[in-house]
């Protein structure tokens, strides 16, 4: 079950993912409109024996201000990431050497973003005004 806070101290549940992988675990669930501010979320697990384990926290601080966010930041290998966006527009995705890795338009709102294939550094993600690093690691 993902769990996710305003606080870090009383969770609600908001859906449920499968886990993919094989020794380590991963996880996928899109919260789609994340309040601004900070958010906290963990997965509540019920093991084979059915004692239930939770996961890390993990913070995410939503920013209405800027135009454009990126989540997880930095990001592993393997991973997806999030792109939130408060306006429509045309995303730029360029290597720290200046190689641009894609183009893409996404209307308002989150969008998956997947980084298999992307090699470990730093890249700049950008509409021609407005752009954040990105690292993956």
């Amino acid at each position: 079950t993902v769990m996710h806070s305003l606080n870090g101290v009383n969770w609600t549940d908001i859906g449920n993912a499968s886990p993919k992988g094989g020794i380590e675990n991963r996880y996928d669930h899109l919260h789609l409109q994340p309040p601004t501010g900070k958010n906290y979320y963990r997965i509540r697990a019920r093991e084979l024996t059915g004692e239930l384990k939770y996961s890390k926290v993990v913070l995410v601080n939503v920013d209405d201000k800027g135009l454009l966010s990126i989540y997880p930041n930095p990001a592993q290998g393997g991973q997806k990431g999030m792109l939130r966006l408060t306006k429509p527009g045309v995303i730029h995705i360029w290597r720290a050497d200046g190689r641009l890795v894609s183009t893409a338009f996404y209307p308002a709102g989150t969008h998956t973003l997947n980084i298999k294939g992307l090699t470990p550094g730093i890249y700049l993600i950008g509409d021609g005004e407005h752009s954040i690093n990105w690292i993956i690691q």
